[in-house]
């Protein structure tokens, strides 16, 4: 609000300092919806109404005072769990304010590979320390998870 009140001349007068304005922009950047590493469903996606119905619910009652909701969708391999969670995400991810992270947890590789892009490309959470070397992951997570 202080940032509007002086682009619109309210406060003549008066700029903001650096810091006031890092922040104004910060906290504006946190409000813009997070959507990471997810794809649309297929074009041919057709049925399973109930499973995404069931899935749904499953989370809003998980819903709590809580930064995010889980779920998993097990199966065997080719049954089309990724594409029912593709769906789910294109019809519901207006209830999570658009914000969608799909971290690939294939592997602990690709869930490593995940978390460090989502932090350096997404979040702009440096992935490396003060001293330059890049941080453990398990740093990177946290980070993550602060940011949210």
């Amino acid at each position: 609000m202080t940032m509007l009140n002086w682009l619109q001349g309210k406060e003549r007068g008066r700029f903001l300092s650096s810091e006031e304005g890092k922040e104004f922009f910060e906290e504006a950047r946190r409000r813009i919806p997070i959507r990471f590493n997810t794809e649309d469903p297929v074009g041919s996606f057709i049925g399973r109404k109930k499973e995404l119905q069931e899935l749904h619910i499953g989370l809003q009652n998980e819903r709590q005072s809580v930064i995010s909701q889980m779920a998993s969708v097990t199966g065997l391999g080719g049954i089309g769990k990724s594409e029912l969670a593709r769906k789910y995400i294109s019809e519901y991810s207006n209830d999570y304010n658009g914000n969608i992270v799909w971290v690939n947890a294939e592997s602990e590789a690709t869930l490593v590979e995940s978390f460090r892009r989502l932090a350096q490309d997404r979040l702009r959470i440096s992935i490396k320390n003060v001293d330059g070397y890049e941080k453990d992951i398990k740093s990177i997570v946290e980070e993550v998870y602060v940011f949210f």
